[in-house]
């Protein structure tokens, strides 16, 4: 899984040829290490097809603002260079994967 900030956020998402999830999360937020634990599981079921980008929002200040994040766990879906879904808080990894599988 990949970590992004503010600063490779544009590039990573550019030179993605597969639909991207990125996955902001806090490290005070007691829903995200629920997220946490099934996003390597996801990672490796779905190499191929989806590539997973995490974003510590604690730290990525810019990120935050730029896309008007205020809760979390919230998985933004990017496509081509351009960002196709937006999904706030907490979803169980069977109720993601579902949502998810239309992206690819």
């Amino acid at each position: 899984m990949i970590e992004a900030n503010s600063q490779n956020f544009n590039e990573i998402i550019k030179e993605s040829k597969i639909p991207t999830l990125v996955y902001f999360w806090s490290v005070n937020c007691k829903v995200c290490e629920d997220s946490n634990l099934f996003m390597f599981e996801l990672q490796d079921a779905y190499k191929e097809k989806l590539k997973i980008v995490k974003v510590n929002l604690d730290k990525e200040f810019e990120l935050v603002k730029r896309f008007g994040i205020d809760r979390v766990p919230v998985f933004f879906v990017f496509k081509n260079s351009i960002q196709v879904s937006r999904i706030n808080g907490f979803r169980d990894k069977n109720k993601l994967e579902k949502e998810l599988r239309f992206y690819f």
